[in-house]
């Protein structure tokens, strides 16, 4: 008897997510802001990747490997989920912009509380009530905008107690055992599917990382017009990570919650993408930091 079949990771996916956010916005300052005005370019090319072309990748490898449907809306729940909390660590280590990334993930976050419900009507508005839509704006306000906002009103006013320092430190360092555990968790509760159909989903997640990473420096080589052209190679190096990294706690939060979905199942796309993403993220910076780090490129 596996007994951990009756266990909801909702109850450890909520407090990530909340933490996840929270930290957002501690890192968040007025000062980010100002890239809209010195680097719109960038901000645009990488909210309209993530806002649009992702979810247009998702929708194409679902259907070219002939995906269930509630695969299909769990690679596209991933896919809509933006705004990875992680990408501002993986930027400082690939030596990025810092104030882009964090300004492009608090962006998407925002704007992902709107634009996921909107991804999921026009794909599956057959199978998805208005109901549930509603639900997933109101769950995202609550877990994405109160945090965010908590998060930097907080950190304004106690960023020198020490105290508050300590605690959000602690905090901060349960957030990558939790996701073990999550993950732990539901290899244990859904070893059978993932015998039946894991190898097809771990290629079409992979698949879903490597082209949303690919995305930015492929529109650079095929850009004759300079629409989508950066010439920072520190803000190309962003944006890949930007792209690359999405809200996995958020896409899993939605799928278990029983105020939306409420599958586990549907849940196991974003758990695959949680684990795999972070594997092709350290080859990606082992990759421009070693092998091509003197090229004017990257």
């Amino acid at each position: 008897m596996n007994i951990f079949a009756n266990f909801n990771p909702i109850f450890i996916v909520i407090p990530i997510l909340f933490l996840l956010t929270f930290n957002l916005g501690t890192k968040l300052k007025i000062t980010n802001f100002k890239q809209l005005y010195y680097s719109p370019k960038a901000v645009l090319i990488g909210l309209f990747s993530q806002i649009i072309i992702l979810p247009l990748f998702a929708i194409l490898i679902g259907k070219f490997f002939a995906l269930s449907n509630i695969f299909q809306l769990g690679l596209l729940l991933i896919a809509a989920s933006s705004g990875g909390s992680s990408s501002a660590l993986f930027t400082y280590l690939i030596k990025g912009d810092l104030e882009l990334s964090i300004l492009l993930t608090t962006c998407s976050t925002l704007l992902s509380i709107f634009t996921l419900p909107f991804w999921l009507f026009i794909v599956f508005q057959s199978e998805i009530t208005y109901l549930i839509l509603l639900k997933i704006i109101g769950q995202n306000l609550i877990l994405c905008l109160l945090p965010l906002i908590l998060g930097f009103y907080i950190h304004k006013y106690l960023n020198n107690n020490k105290l508050y320092l300590c605690i959000l430190n602690k905090l901060n360092a349960l957030i990558f055992p939790l996701l073990i555990l999550v993950t732990t968790l539901f290899f244990i509760q859904h070893f059978a599917t993932l015998q039946t159909s894991g190898l097809t989903l771990f290629i079409s997640v992979l698949c879903l990382i490597i082209s949303a990473m690919s995305f930015i420096y492929i529109i650079n080589f095929v850009d004759y017009f300079n629409l989508f052209k950066l010439n920072n190679a520190a803000q190309k190096r962003t944006l890949v990570i930007e792209v690359g990294i999405q809200n996995a706690a958020q896409a899993i939060t939605i799928a278990i919650s029983p105020l939306t979905f409420n599958s586990e199942i549907l849940a196991i796309p974003a758990i695959i993408y949680a684990l795999l993403m972070n594997f092709v993220l350290i080859f990606y910076i082992f990759y421009v930091m070693i092998i091509r780090k003197k090229t004017t490129f990257y």
